[in-house]
């Protein structure tokens, strides 16, 4: 009896619709035998409308990662009944202790994992163990998971699958993984070429800077976007040292006032180091130049009132922009904070926070919850788009500092609904992490 069959006769009634089986059982026992049996079927990885005999498998692998507790596992079930916006964050955690889901939930994991994002899919791969390999190798819906060695993945597997596997390379044997994607990179199309780039976060070092640099100079603007994300993301960067110089030329602080010169012509250099000519509708040509030269050098260089200095020069709108994007792409919290502190760059700044993903670190979650309060009233939209987001992205251990926040009744009417959001779902976040610390202790 298929899935679609058993699932009418139980809608219309067994009465209505006789299941098949034995005749000497009545039709209530038939229908539930074959659900125990489509149960099982499920269990196994079996697709549930394809009811053909097939031949014993090998068995699944020994397992090496141990199982989170049922606390935990009972955590997982929440999570995808309720909860679907903790689910890649208790995926994370999960790979993150090298800890593994019990078998029993695998089924479930898997169809939600298929139904989602490719970060989720990818994350699963990590947490469900030998016998998740082996399961999803008996149903095509979750071919993402089947595959044991990712390299054999980064090889045959799907543009989106091999980007998976190198990730899973990256985690474990950085070098390894900028290697496979040296060797495969000048036969790659643009924008896998882009989504295989970003593959290389994990284990980002200096190592990686010299392939960053040629991926500037690519012919599509994806990729290029994604090399200028990830090259201002390293420490000490010679990308940073060229920029530093090139700014401190064209802009430098005499008598207390930001000395100005305009560029008039492009340098070759610039365009290899990742400038884009071509400004976008409504803005000048040595306007965006001057606003990429200051989103390019990390802000550190800078004296710590440069935000006031800009504000009383002649390219005030710019350069606040370009000193914004720095602070953020650089994530240099300390400069962030300045930025939100100052009434020129506060939206600016606040934008950028709103858009800056996960995970945020538990120093700029902490210096961001100490800013906002102050902002409300002033900057009604920054401060509810950073609040929209912070649920999930702030550090939960900043938990007693929003709460703080919360029960000072300090601030709008309107702001108690999004600070009473923000602690309870911190709570469950903590929540997760007890439950997971707990088996990995």
């Amino acid at each position: 009896m298929t899935f679609p069959e058993l699932l009418d006769a139980a809608l219309t009634g067994t009465q209505n619709h006789v299941p098949p089986g034995d005749a000497a059982f009545p039709p209530e026992r038939r229908l539930l035998h074959s659900a125990s049996i489509d149960g099982v079927r499920w269990l196994a990885g079996r697709p549930l409308e394809d009811p053909d005999l097939l031949p014993l498998p090998e068995l699944a692998g020994p397992e090496v990662l141990t199982q989170v507790t049922s606390a935990a596992a009972a955590r997982l079930v929440d999570i995808m009944e309720r909860r679907p916006d903790m689910f890649g964050e208790w995926l994370q955690l999960v790979r993150e202790r090298r800890l593994r889901v019990p078998p029993i939930y695998l089924p479930d994991l898997l169809e939600h994992a298929r139904l989602g994002d490719a970060q989720d899919r990818e994350a699963v791969v990590d947490v469900g163990g030998a016998r998740m390999t082996w399961l999803a190798s008996f149903n095509t819906d979750w071919k993402f998971a089947a595959y044991s060695n990712p390299e054999e993945q980064l090889a045959s597997g799907s543009a989106e699958e091999r980007t998976a596997a190198l990730r899973r390379i990256r985690r474990h044997d950085p070098e390894r993984g900028r290697a496979l994607l040296q060797d495969v990179w000048r036969s790659e199309r643009g924008q896998v070429r882009a989504d295989l780039l970003a593959a290389l976060e994990p284990g980002l070092s200096l190592a990686d800077e010299n392939l960053l640099t040629a991926a500037l100079g690519d012919t599509r603007r994806e990729v290029r976007d994604v090399a200028l994300r990830l090259i201002r993301r390293l420490p000490n960067s010679a990308f940073s040292g060229r920029w530093s110089a090139r700014a401190s030329h064209w802009l430098r602080i005499s008598r207390g006032l930001l000395a100005i010169q305009e560029p008039e012509e492009v340098d070759p250099e610039w365009i290899a180091d990742g400038l884009d000519l071509r400004p976008p509708k409504g803005i000048g040509t040595a306007t965006w130049w001057l606003q990429q030269f200051v989103a390019f050098t990390p802000p550190h260089v800078w004296p710590p009132n440069m935000a006031d200095l800009i504000q009383r020069s002649d390219w005030r709108v710019p350069l606040a922009r370009g000193l914004v994007e720095s602070a953020e792409a650089y994530a240099d919290t300390a400069w962030c904070a300045r930025l939100i502190d100052a009434d020129s760059t506060t939206d600016d700044a606040l934008q950028l926070v709103s858009m800056r993903p996960a995970p945020w670190t538990p120093e700029f979650s902490r210096v961001l919850l100490e800013r906002l309060p102050g902002r409300t009233e002033k900057h009604y939209a920054g401060v509810v788009a950073v609040l929209r987001i912070a649920p999930w992205r702030l550090d939960p251990s900043v938990l007693p500092q929003a709460k703080v926040w919360l029960d000072s009744r300090s601030g709008p009417l309107w702001l108690q609904p999004s600070l009473e959001r923000v602690a309870a779902t911190l709570e469950y976040r903590l929540a997760m992490r007890r439950e997971l610390d707990i088996t990995h202790a």
